[in-house]
């Protein structure tokens, strides 16, 4: 478990194993377009998992 927020930018494929996605992971692109989330927008996420709303606005 990490202990630090963590700074990261939205765009990348999400986790991977290897040369596939990670089970479950496959349609990270799409759920981020729901959300209403741009290439590269930068993104702050707990330590607990949680993303940081004031940044994501």
């Amino acid at each position: 478990m990490a202990y630090e927020w963590r700074l990261l930018w939205v765009g990348h494929a999400g986790p991977r194993a290897a040369d596939r996605p990670v089970v479950g992971w496959e349609d990270v692109q799409a759920r981020e377009r729901t959300l209403g989330l741009r290439e590269q927008q930068p993104i702050l996420v707990s330590p607990e998992g949680r993303i940081g709303p004031r940044l994501s606005e």
